[in-house]
């Protein structure tokens, strides 16, 4: 059995180490393996020690320009190996989109659980996105000090045209209007210092959304 394990550790660190180096040969050529690579180890197994690296990134970024935090930087501050980092992720950008992902994605597992019926525009919608993102305010205001306002309007753009599809172009520009005005506004509200109840913001929001 301990020789069992063992053979088990030293398969399990190779087939790490390949990971790696596929990685960085398929960026040298350009390939397009990365991407690929990289997502299908995106498991609901690993989401704890993905979402602990994207926490560590954030709090650094807290601290320090983001130009200044290195991923050897984030692997010591994580407890991580460069392995296990390098397995996940090949920059910190990346980093920062999967976990705007995952927290897009306990959105949605949490919006299944509110009544049926309500859509997008409805104030008790519009208050419960408010009141779910707000648990995500620091990465949020980091990510607005960083200038990653694009990483932050792809993923929404990404969401609405995966959720809500439609086959009129007019109608998709409707929505893109409605989810960049919403996330504007999400992130004033962030960053004010005597911000307002949510409830209100939420009251606002929906008056708007039905001019």
């Amino acid at each position: 059995m301990l020789f069992d394990k063992a053979f088990y550790n030293i398969v399990l660190h190779f087939v790490l180490l390949y990971n790696l180096q596929m990685v960085k040969i398929c960026k040298f050529c350009g390939f397009g393996r990365v991407k690929v690579l990289k997502e299908t180890l995106y498991t609901v197994k690993n989401r704890f020690t993905r979402m602990h690296i994207g926490e560590t990134l954030i709090a650094l970024m807290d601290k320090m320009p983001f130009k200044k935090i290195t991923m050897r930087k984030i692997a010591q501050s994580a407890g991580v190996s460069h392995v296990t980092l390098y397995n996940y992720y090949d920059s910190k950008e990346s980093i920062l989109k999967n976990y705007l992902d995952e927290i897009i994605s306990g959105y949605l597992t949490e919006k299944n659980k509110l009544p049926k019926g309500l859509n997008f525009q409805n104030y008790e919608h519009i208050l419960f996105s408010l009141n779910y993102f707000d648990k995500y305010a620091v990465f949020f205001r980091v990510m607005y000090e960083a200038n990653f306002h694009n990483i932050l309007f792809e993923s929404i753009n990404s969401f609405m045209e995966k959720h809500l599809k439609t086959k009129a172009r007019s109608y998709s520009y409707g929505l893109y209007y409605y989810a960049g005005a919403l996330l504007n506004t999400f992130l004033k509200w962030q960053l004010k210092d005597d911000r307002e109840p949510a409830s209100e913001v939420a009251s606002v929001i929906y008056k708007f959304s039905r001019l």
